[in-house]
């Protein structure tokens, strides 16, 4: 199967050089690589041609807009399986092999979309005993308030996802991370990220995920393809941005593709009351809900 890689990124030259390293050192390499870049002046564009890489490379400078960059690389992609990653993770070296054996595996062509493990996603990793009792009061609280967590990989009643990054063995899922997930080309076929979604897009990922179930396609976390998140510092926008956009996309999604029912608008409702709560102290958070509230709609 070819395999094309496509990495959006922006502003991230250090970052996004220490993830191809990684790409170079896979056991089974991918046939492609796709940069899409919206740093402007597009200073990175010389490694690329100075760098002897192990599989074809294609640089594409845009406009800034996650899903619109991603939308791009699928164009200038030709591999059946279509992978997308953050500009700032590590990938272990058997990362494609693992993901290229599910879809081999998979006879009848029912998976749609395979998901990595982020070994160090939060509340995953090792930690001490006093962030293990923070992260299982923030449990119980986002089990409450149906939000976001890890879990099982499925969506809660309110449509938001629980993510399996915790779980060391491979299992069905319903939501995908958006930073590490390979497709089958066919799926865009029928759809794209929406580019409705400004910016770095906040939950595109779970948009995706339920498109690709809407399609009638399986979608399964691969344990053993693990990588490394190393969130980067660069580029990021300040909490009052961030949390206005968080709203605004959760209130956007939900919309699209949960509100047919009566019983789900309230418990998002009660899910957007819970994440208010639990970020109401933080004073730059508070003030972008707020704004944000008013694409609230009966």
């Amino acid at each position: 199967m070819k395999i094309s890689v496509i990495i959006c990124t922006k502003d991230r030259e250090d970052d996004l050089k220490k993830t191809i390293q990684t790409l170079i050192h896979q056991t089974r390499l991918p046939d492609e690589l796709i940069v899409v870049d919206s740093t402007n002046p597009p200073i990175i564009s010389h490694y690329f041609s100075s760098e002897n890489l192990p599989f074809s490379i294609k640089y594409e400078n845009s406009l800034p807009g996650l899903p619109h960059q991603r939308n791009i690389g699928i164009d200038l992609s030709h591999g059946e399986l279509i992978t997308f990653f953050d500009d700032d993770v590590l990938l272990s070296p058997e990362y494609f092999y693992e993901i290229e054996q599910v879809f081999l595996n998979d006879k009848n062509s029912e998976i749609g979309a395979v998901s990595g493990r982020i070994i160090n996603y939060p509340g995953s990793e090792n930690i001490s005993w006093l962030s293990k009792a923070k992260q299982m009061l923030y449990d119980c609280y986002s089990t409450i308030f149906l939000l976001s967590k890890l879990g099982n990989g499925k969506f809660r009643f309110s449509g938001n996802p629980t993510h399996s990054h915790q779980d060391n063995f491979g299992h069905f899922i319903e939501c995908l991370s958006g930073g590490c997930t390979s497709f089958r080309r066919q799926i865009f076929d029928h759809v794209r990220f929406d580019e409705n979604m400004n910016g770095y897009a906040f939950m595109e990922d779970t948009d995706i995920s339920k498109q690709v179930l809407n399609l009638g396609y399986k979608a399964y976390y691969c344990a053993k393809a693990q990588l490394i998140h190393n969130v980067s510092k660069t580029g990021r926008i300040d909490e009052k941005l961030l949390y206005e956009m968080i709203i605004r996309n959760q209130i956007y999604l939900f919309e699209k593709n949960w509100s047919t029912s009566f019983l789900r608008k309230v418990a998002f409702i009660w899910s957007l009351l819970g994440f208010f709560i639990l970020n109401f102290h933080h004073k730059l958070r508070r003030q972008g809900m707020l704004k944000a509230f008013r694409y609230l709609k009966d």
